[in-house]
């Protein structure tokens, strides 16, 4: 276990905390990221300087920097109007959710880390029912619950305790996708479907270090056929 002090959760620290010349170095230490990142790091800082959510920390600021897409800071300040629209800095304290969508949406974070010493975070969606759900939730609430669970994964107290244990933030997790269970019934709910992953990559960006998918069904060829034109998944990184 580390012998420093275990940081505060980011959505506790002041600004000049999330961005303390240690806090700076264990985000450079946890990428490796060389001389010429961290100067663009740098830069995006400064750039920024004006956003005050809690957002704005080198950790995500790298997340998103390592993700495809149109400039870093336009995306970074899209996703904190996203945030602020959403309320997503109050979900983790005060959402409750229905047990249905806790059944069919199961998720979590795993105890054990994976050979990197990264933590691993499971989803099982192979039992979602995304038909069934649209015929008795909102759509919105749907995602109101998706977006909860990636709070609880990107904030949520095992952060902490994986600060305690190794000493450095997160900087990203390997994903088990569980497909057990999928169907061709789901095609019927690749809309939701879609904009979940829209979310994924926009949103909380550059977190899935590996998406590992488990126990396809026959139905996964058919359904990825589709599917496959609005995920940008990079192969490289192991998915």
């Amino acid at each position: 276990m580390a012998s420093s002090p275990v940081l505060k959760n980011l959505f506790d620290q002041t600004y000049e905390e999330r961005w303390s010349k240690e806090s700076f170095q264990k985000v450079v230490q946890a990428w490796k990221l060389k001389t010429d990142e961290q100067q663009r790091l740098m830069e995006l800082k400064v750039a920024v300087k004006d956003v005050t959510s809690w957002k704005n920390n080198p950790l995500d600021l790298v997340r998103f920097m390592r993700s495809p897409g149109k400039s870093v800071e336009d995306r970074l300040r899209e996703m904190i109007d996203w945030r602020e629209k959403q309320g997503a800095d109050q979900l983790v304290e005060l959402y409750r959710p229905h047990r249905a969508l806790l059944w069919y949406i199961p998720s979590a974070i795993l105890k054990g880390l994976d050979k990197d010493g990264d933590p691993i975070y499971l989803e099982r969606g192979g039992v979602m029912d995304g038909v069934g759900l649209l015929q008795h939730f909102d759509k919105n609430d749907i995602i109101k619950h998706i977006v909860w669970l990636r709070e609880i994964a990107t904030r949520g107290d095992y952060v902490q305790e994986y600060e305690q244990r190794t000493g450095r933030a997160p900087a990203q997790v390997t994903i088990l996708y569980d497909m057990q269970g999928m169907s061709s019934r789901d095609l019927k709910a690749l809309p939701l479907f879609k904009e979940i992953v829209t979310i994924n990559q926009t949103r909380y960006c550059g977190l899935a270090k590996r998406i590992i998918l488990l126990r396809a069904p026959a139905a996964f060829q058919v359904i990825w056929n589709i599917a496959k034109h609005f995920c940008k998944l990079d192969i490289s990184n192991g998915v």
